[in-house]
């Protein structure tokens, strides 16, 4: 090549970087037109540029002539399609005739053939073009130009050799890099066009989300606070126009007792120190009034080193807010009245174990609350009597009748024994029931307890006194009509004497015969109490009867203790107006509210005066008068005594909140009211919350074992069959290739399945006594080769931890993915500590879990210093196939892993998180009372010679005909049977030739059980090996354990594990046990 040949080329070269801006033309015609004018615009375009190269060529000889024509094609061809590409060929084509020379139509077939190619090119490679690699489009040059040189033989032969001898090896050097180099220059502007459409894109998305956001969203100045872009929900919140707010700044809308914090809080935002932060805080509206709002706030830069701007996300909390509070004292006067009141209460569970007492409840038991919770009134330790002495049986309880009835006892007299003063206590018992709305069985008992010890006491003194008056120390009399005393004992004289009176009746009597003739006449229907003595510390009751005609016997009893205790009642009843529970009188006509309580006009936030004008139907939204009517039918009639249902209540401010209530209709005065104890149920509704939780994660469950069931079966087909057509492969095979890719393709979904197992608690483990701390050291050394030199772990692990009983694979599992999670979380620099302790898991941490359970466990901790995870998040994170990182990374597994892999050793997995506060996740297993057993050494297993006989029993078809070609190519004899039966027939058939059955555990018709049962009754000893997608490890331990089955292996199985286990349990029991 001449110095003038190479000078042209790079002309050449030169002029094919306008193919670069024939790209921009084409983005620019794109917007304009999608019709086909746009592709023959830019093929006129890429026509010219080849003009222009073809007028700078290298001249071999005179009429043929060289230049990088085929470069610009084939690129053409590649990136911009058909159209454009035949344009360009036409018209270079038309140019190179007009041109002429000996070499005009070589230079035509050139021109066609580079184009042509670039198409074809474009066609097969179906890659995005914006990843075509350096070495695809040099694959494109040297196809190009070796088909190039190809055409130079459409010249005469010598003329053509000569030609190759100069320009092959300049042509097959220098054209394909230039081929790769230009090529590379158009993905660059590709990928640089596509990332601006995405910017695009995520702009415009922004401004949807900013302006159409359900919260408030701003953007300040990071230093000085001032608002540069605000939403309209955000002006809505605070009450001004957007323009009026960006003329604010933070500090201004901040209420002043917030202000310290909100400044301190931008401060370590601007100067790097935390990336966000999370800030509960008050706004003051532009009317004066306050807001609640929980603030997320991020750090945006600019082009310097410290943020320009702070994003922040702004959520009005004000309701929730006051519900919290309002929730904070309901919780505290019901607390308070439940503790304070003096009568005994209990509450029953349906089973009859007492769930919880009051103080009251274990002075009259003599027993401290742990000694009464979880006891039933069957319990023979009571000792509990009936008023004659005899004993009072469990079943006869009030709480048991309550319960099994569905009906209310009341008024139940009974003798309780007090194990602490070792001495009976009367009460009186009654038990309601207590119903949800819409059932019919009672979900607990409410029960309370009257202490009536002493007055029993004084009414059984009180007969006796009646009965003997000479020996009775209160005052008897007997007066006449007249009013003269006829009797008096000598507890009267002395009585009379110490008022100052004389004997005559009448001082203390009424004052003439036809009143005293009138009450005589009264007693005689039936005693008379009247108080008729009032001294100045002393009060009276006169009990009188007429024990003769014209004469009245009065039995006089000192009352003062009585009147202590009915001031001690008045105590109790201003407690119950200062009661945490809302109480309500209203009245059976108008409905309208005749008493409610202090807890009532907090909680609703009502004065008195405003109650009284209302009625139920008022506070309660879901009822209307026709609803609520129905409802008090029941108790109208008299075929319900209480009445408990849920609702909602409405505060004056609009709020609501669930309550329990207890209604009952009683008679008083000649009027007929309501009475309705309300609870607030927020808790209970709390805790429910987490129960359905629970049941939402085994019902997942279930569905994730049942598809990887379903999965195991199709991958057991599919690397069987990968293994058949490998085995008939040469070494050489180009497609060995794409065979180990399908197998490595189908082992990580295989791995997928095994995750979804460990999830559901489906998978086979082999659990074994474990040193925890030994355990967790082992998978820490394998944890810290896949952390970054930027996590530092931190090893909190406290001596003397308990063993636990699971397979060491699972607590890999289990520490290994909680550590990569943590890893993936932490941005930067991070700490991970991981930890252990000991503890001891209580009712009182039951009831505030639902999913725990009392005992002994040890506690694997592991927590970072990342983000933290959102409260809408971390309901969903142990949930198979959740999770927040980007398509392609993750499976959304790890923490399902965790969570079923905790669970089938029988313990559970906690997390706690705050955003900005990193993640606290703490897994309970429990402990093991057991020495750990020295470790058992697998020895190799001996080859054995594949000869013998196996019964396939397999109803998946796929599955059955790959494990019958792969025993039989590797030299068994094989029946195949599809179900139970079938297999069963089979064996009366040629059980005499069968050396090993093999069962997949899950058969139409006839259960594992039931095949088991049959195949021992015709041949007891024969060995047989189970297989299953998905089955309980435990059924299958219990199987091995007693010696049922000889031997299980989980689908999807290794051929090579398959073939080891067939020969191992068929030469273990030689002849196969027939």
């Amino acid at each position: 090549m001449t110095r003038d040949s190479f000078v042209a080329l790079v002309g050449n070269a030169t002029l094919l970087l306008s193919l670069v801006y024939v790209y921009d033309l084409l983005n620019i015609f794109r917007r304009l037109s999608r019709t086909w004018i746009r592709q023959v615009i830019t093929g006129l375009a890429i026509g010219a540029i080849g003009i222009c190269v073809m007028l700078m060529p290298w001249t071999f000889v005179t009429g043929i002539i060289f230049d990088t024509r085929s470069v610009l094609l084939a690129v053409s061809g590649l990136f911009f399609g058909m159209i454009p590409t035949v344009v360009a060929v036409v018209m270079m084509a038309a140019f190179r005739v007009v041109l002429g020379g000996s070499g005009a139509w070589t230079g035509v077939s050139v021109i066609i053939a580079s184009g042509g190619i670039g198409v074809a090119w474009r066609h097969t490679h179906q890659r995005p073009r914006a990843i075509l690699s350096f070495w695809t489009l040099y694959s494109l040059g040297v196809v190009v130009h070796v088909v190039m040189l190809a055409l130079i033989f459409t010249q005469p032969l010598q003329t053509a050799i000569q030609i190759l001898r100069s320009i092959a090896i300049p042509v097959l050097v220098i054209y394909p890099i230039t081929t790769a180099a230009y090529g590379t220059l158009m993905v660059q502007r590709l990928r640089r066009d596509q990332a601006a459409a995405v910017v695009r894109e995520s702009e415009s998305s922004f401004r949807v989300l900013f302006e159409q956001a359900a919260f408030g969203v701003a953007e300040a100045d990071a230093r000085t606070g001032r608002l540069v872009l605000v939403n309209q929900h955000f002006a809505d919140l605070l009450g001004y126009s957007r323009e009026e707010l960006l003329a604010l700044d933070l500090q201004t809308i901040t209420h002043p007792d917030d202000r310290a914090e909100t400044r301190r809080s931008i401060q370590e935002l601007v100067s790097s120190r935390i990336s966000s932060y999370v800030l509960v805080k008050r706004y003051v509206r532009k009317d004066g009034g306050v807001i609640w709002a929980n603030i997320t706030a991020s750090r945006l830069w600019g082009e310097g080193d410290e943020p320009d701007f702070m994003m922040a996300a702004i959520e009005d909390i004000t309701d929730r807010k006051r519900a919290d509070d309002a929730l904070a004292v309901s919780e505290e006067r019901y607390r308070t009245l439940f503790e304070s009141m003096p009568i005994g209460v209990l509450y029953f569970a349906p089973d009859g174990t007492i769930m919880s007492a009051n103080p009251a409840a274990e002075g009259i038991l003599g027993l401290s609350q742990r000694e009464i919770v979880n006891r039933t009134s069957m319990d023979p330790s009571w000792r509990n009597i009936h008023e004659d002495g005899s004993e009072f049986p469990g079943e006869s309880m009030p709480s048991t009748l309550a319960l099994r009835s569905g009906e209310a006892v009341h008024d139940v007299i009974v003798g309780i024994f007090n194990q602490r003063e070792e001495a009976y206590h009367w009460v009186r018992v009654n038990a309601i029931p207590q119903f949800r709305a819409g059932e019919t069985t009672p979900y607990q008992a409410y029960v309370t307890m009257e202490d009536i010890t002493e007055r029993r006491a004084m009414g059984h003194e009180l007969v006796q006194l009646a009965s003997f008056p000479e020996q009775n120390p209160n005052p008897v009399v007997e007066v006449a009509l007249d009013g003269t005393v006829r009797y008096a004992n000598a507890a009267a004289l002395h009585a009379l004497e110490r008022l100052g009176l004389s004997d005559d009746a009448r001082q203390f009597l009424p004052e003439n015969a036809e009143q005293l003739e009138r009450l005589r006449h009264q007693c005689e229907q039936h005693p008379q109490a009247h108080q008729l003595i009032l001294g100045q510390a002393t009060f009276y009751r006169v009990i009188m009867a007429p024990p003769e005609p014209a004469t009245l016997r009065a039995y006089v009893i000192d009352t003062t203790e009585t009147k202590a205790a009915q001031s001690q009642q008045g105590r109790y009843l201003s407690m119950l107006d200062r009661s945490l529970n809302e109480i309500y009188v209203f009245d059976e006509e108008s409905l309208r509210f005749v008493y409610v309580n202090g807890a009532a006009l907090s909680n609703l936030g009502y004065s008195l005066a405003e109650l009284q004008q209302m009625t139920p139907l008022d506070i309660k939204p879901a009822f209307t008068r026709p609803s609520f009517e129905e409802l008090l039918l029941p108790l109208r009639d008299g075929t319900r005594e209480v009445l408990v249902f849920e609702t909602v209540h409405r505060r004056k401010d609009g709020t609501t909140y669930p309550v329990e209530v207890h209604l009952q209709r009683f008679q008083g005065e000649g009027q007929s009211s309501f009475l309705a104890f309300v609870n607030d149920i927020t808790d209970r509704k709390r805790v429910q919350a987490q129960l359905l939780q629970s049941q939402k994660m085994e019902a997942i469950g279930e569905l994730a074992g049942g598809v990887a069931h379903d999965f195991n079966n199709m991958l057991t087909g599919i690397l069987g069959n990968v293994a058949i057509v490998k085995e008939s492969m040469s070494p050489n095979d180009p497609l060995r290739e794409n065979v180990d890719a399908i197998r490595t393709a189908a082992e990580e979904a295989a791995n997928l399945t095994r995750g979804l197992l460990t999830f559901s608690r489906g998978a086979m483990i082999q659990p074994v006594a474990l040193d925890t701390n030994a355990s967790v050291e082992r998978t820490l050394a394998v944890l810290t080769q896949s952390l970054p030199a930027s996590v530092a772990i931190v090893n909190k692990l406290q001596p003397g931890i308990w063993n636990v009983f699971m397979d060491q694979s699972q607590m890999t599992q289990i520490l290994l993915n909680l550590g990569v999670n943590a890893r993936d979380s932490m941005v930067g620099r991070g700490t991970l500590t991981v930890g252990t302790r000991n503890t001891v898991v209580d009712a009182a941490y039951v009831q505030a879990h639902p999913f725990a359970r009392t005992g002994e466990f040890v506690v694997l901790s592991v927590a970072d210093t990342g983000p933290g995870i959102a409260p809408e998040v971390l309901q969903h994170i142990f949930e198979p196939f959740f999770t927040t990182k980007s398509v392609g990374n993750g499976t959304g597994l790890g923490l399902s892993i965790v969570y079923g892999a905790a669970h089938q050793a029988g313990g559970w997995v906690t997390v706690q998180s705050d955003p900005g506060e990193g993640a606290l996740f703490e897994v309970y297993l429990p402990r093991l009372v057991e020495q750990l057993l020295p470790a058992v050494v697998a020895t190799r297993a001996v080859a054995r010679p594949c000869v013998g006989t196996v019964l396939v029993v397999e109803d998946e078809p796929v599955v059955s005909a790959v494990v019958q070609a792969l025993l039989s190519r590797a030299g068994y004899d094989v029946l195949v049977a599809a179900d139970g039966a079938s297999a069963l027939h089979a064996l009366e058939a040629h059980g005499s030739d069968a050396n090993l059955i093999l069962l997949d555990m899950t058969m139409p018709g006839m259960t594992t059980e039931e095949i088991l049962t049959e195949m021992r009754r015709l041949y007891p000893v024969l060995p047989v090996l189970l297989t299953s997608g998905y089955t309980s490890s435990d059924a299958v331990k219990h199987m091995l354990d007693n010696g049922i089955v000889q031997g299980f292996l989980a689908k999807p199985y290794e051929t090579e594990v398959l073939f080891a286990t067939v020969a191992h349990l068929m030469h273990t029991t030689e002849g196969g046990g027939r």
